[in-house]
């Protein structure tokens, strides 16, 4: 039995939403102790609460971004891929990945502001990839968009 390329991308997209949701559950409180160790004692009451907080609103919308992806798989299945609704799609995640990467900035300038270095260097790293990964989409949106115009021209003329 052969899988389609959807299936295969839903296959993948389900085992890579179970293993977030695990890391979400399982990893992230040995992450908020470990940056813990990081911050002054008199920080970690204020900043255990928070970092939990953060961490879950953080990966909120990778979820949202997965539900979008199945769409996408169904698109994929019927060869609609090329149309203004995968444009808006595409144009919707890149808005999801900026607004969350602007939160991130703003904890980035917030800890350091506090006097606490927590990793900022990788985290900088992180927020550059979550930016450039936003541009691309972006850029993808405006490609795919055109791409949907050119196909509805060429089915017209056919």
């Amino acid at each position: 039995m052969k899988l389609s390329l959807s299936a295969v991308i839903q296959i993948l997209l389900t085992i890579l939403i179970i293993s977030t949701l695990a890391m979400c559950l399982f990893w992230a409180p040995h992450a908020v102790d470990y940056a813990l160790g990081f911050i002054s004692p008199e920080m970690t009451d204020i900043a255990r609460p928070l970092l939990f907080t953060a961490g879950t609103l953080m990966s909120a919308p990778l979820f949202i971004i997965f539900a979008i992806s199945f769409k996408f798989c169904s698109e994929i299945k019927t060869n609609t891929i090329f149309s203004s609704k995968t444009a808006n799609r595409l144009k919707l995640i890149s808005i999801i990945i900026f607004i969350d990467c602007a939160i991130f900035t703003a904890g980035i300038v917030w800890f350091f502001c506090l006097g606490e270095r927590v990793l900022s260097p990788a985290l900088a790293f992180v927020d550059a990839i979550g930016l450039t990964v936003a541009l691309m989409l972006a850029t993808l949106s405006n490609y795919v968009r055109e791409a949907a115009v050119l196909k509805e021209e060429a089915d017209y003329t056919l």
